[in-house]
């Protein structure tokens, strides 16, 4: 009963919010279309945005309807695995590429496999919240490392050994050499766009198994990127791939390449890109690909932001998730959806990744992604005192990686706190605020919804000493116009006292709302 019990979630509807509504809708209307397909273009360049949707929408509003839809799926899609080239190895091909044969391909693996191994990822660190899931990701979690990793690797099988070790720290997948597989070049190494969906899944998985040979490849990949950075004014810019004749990188293939580097830049001690790095990608969409008009944003096709093409401007997975560097990001791809019903499981993912940074929402609820500039500070987040006051803590928080901590010192009189400025509100409305909350020592902790034009706060103080997690809800009314500017703040109650408070997944809703 109590497995059965753990598989029973909130029915998916819509809430009135209009990202929400609209990943619903399209997902009511199209979500089932792909999962059933052999074809392994299929399932990379289409249901593989479905799956990982799934996982976004589960994280933001907890409920297992759509992970019950994530298994589903994925059940199917292993089921309909074969073997038909006969090396050992279940797998997933393709007749959409190459000469007309029916080959893998490193890129779909990748981008099938990501969330699969992102799925099982979730219920390790969840071990008793998703018990109830536990023996599909140990199934999946074997598929992985028995289908998948190995047949890149090995010489006997159908592509054969792909992987090329430049140095100690550097290395690529090339296109196999037993079939060809790419007409038109000798793809030695892959496009960049093609090796990133893959890293990303030896990341995951590395967090899952521990094997070093996964983050050894996934890092080397990632620091083959890093070399082909080309600086370009504020930003940069890099070739499709390190190949003779090559183009630049187009914004559609750029979103594999970005997420591959924000993976890596947010895993922190083994980062190969760093934040200046980080901050440069970010630019490449800002200060070049983006048009400068927030009021009607389009991005053009190459990341240099040449030319006049605005081809690409909806295809925007990964360039709004650098939201965690700019905030202008998210508004343009939201400026561009708000409008525009998702027609695609690529349209239907970025939606997900605008309603996950949505600023009405409070923008990195959980303080688990860093500022490019001070692994310190939580990206989105505004300090006010000293870096070692008001702070990432690793050992106080009630999820993920990191709680935030905010710290006086007896008698000094200065202010430490964290705010964030809150956007895209409704005027006269009420809101309901969810944080977890403790406190160490006499200065206690506070929370509050500020005016920053009138130095008013909206609604009332909320003051805490609990030295024991918990989680605590309150609700206020917002004013009259939306032109008013907010501020959520986190501080101590007594600047003058010593002692810390802790925060943890600070959440903003609209009353009434699932999530």
């Amino acid at each position: 009963m109590v497995l059965l019990l753990a598989f029973i979630a909130r029915p998916v509807l819509a809430t009135g919010n209009l990202w929400y509504d609209k990943f619903v809708a399209y997902e009511s209307a199209s979500g089932g279309n792909y999962y059933n397909s052999t074809n392994a273009g299929t399932l990379g360049w289409s249901e593989s945005y479905m799956l990982r949707s799934y996982l976004t929408l589960y994280d933001l509003t907890k409920s297992t309807a759509w992970l019950n839809k994530f298994t589903t799926h994925v059940d199917v899609m292993i089921a309909n695995t074969t073997d038909t080239d006969g090396d050992g190895f279940q797998d997933w091909k393709t007749t959409s590429y190459g000469d007309g044969g029916n080959y893998p391909y490193l890129v779909f693996d990748g981008l099938v496999c990501l969330p699969i191994a992102q799925f099982v990822r979730l219920v390790q660190q969840n071990p008793t919240t998703l018990s109830a899931y536990a023996t599909k990701a140990a199934s999946y979690r074997t598929f992985i490392e028995n289908e998948i990793v190995p047949k890149w690797v090995t010489a006997s099988s159908y592509p054969g050994n792909c992987w090329v070790q430049v140095d100690a720290s550097t290395g690529y997948y090339k296109e196999p050499t037993t079939f060809e597989s790419l007409p038109g070049a000798v793809f030695n190494p892959l496009p960049y766009n093609m090796m990133a969906p893959y890293a990303q899944m030896l990341y995951a998985m590395y967090d899952v198994n521990g094997n070093a040979s996964y983050l050894g490849k996934a890092n080397q990949m990632v620091r083959y990127f890093n070399l082909g950075f080309m600086t370009n004014g504020t930003a940069y810019k890099w070739w499709y791939c390190n190949i003779a004749n090559p183009h630049l990188e187009d914004t559609s293939h750029g979103n594999l390449d970005v997420e591959m580097a924000l993976e890596s830049f947010n895993r922190g001690g083994s980062s190969i890109i760093s934040g200046t790095e980080i901050g440069k990608i970010s630019n490449a969409l800002t200060d070049y690909m983006w048009n400068q008009n927030l009021a009607t944003p389009l991005v053009k096709k190459y990341v240099d932001g040449s030319g006049t093409d605005y081809s690409h401007t909806l295809w925007l997975t990964g360039w709004v998730r650098l939201t965690q560097f700019n905030a202008t990001n998210w508004y343009i791809a939201a400026n561009q959806f708000r409008t525009l019903t998702p027609a695609n499981f690529n349209h239907a993912f970025t939606v997900a990744q605008i309603m996950a940074w949505d600023p009405v929402k409070v923008q990195n609820q959980g303080f688990e992604y860093v500022f490019h500039s001070d692994a310190t500070r939580p990206a989105r987040w505004t300090r006010v005192g000293a870096a070692a006051n008001v702070c990432l803590d690793t050992a106080n928080k009630t999820a993920g990686k990191y709680g935030m901590k905010v710290q006086s010192l007896s008698g000094d009189g200065l202010w430490q706190a964290l705010y964030q400025d809150w956007k895209e509100w409704k005027a006269n409305t009420t809101y309901v605020v969810t944080y977890d909350r403790k406190v160490n020592g006499a200065a206690g902790g506070r929370i509050f919804m500020y005016n920053t034009a009138t130095s008013t706060v909206v609604g009332s103080v909320y003051d805490f000493d609990n030295t024991g997690w918990e989680t605590h809800t309150f609700t206020f009314t917002t004013p009259g116009s939306t032109s008013a500017p907010l501020r959520i703040y986190l501080e101590n109650h007594d600047r003058d006292a010593a002692g810390t408070a802790y925060f943890d997944n600070v959440v903003i809703k609209q009353q009434g709302d699932a999530w």
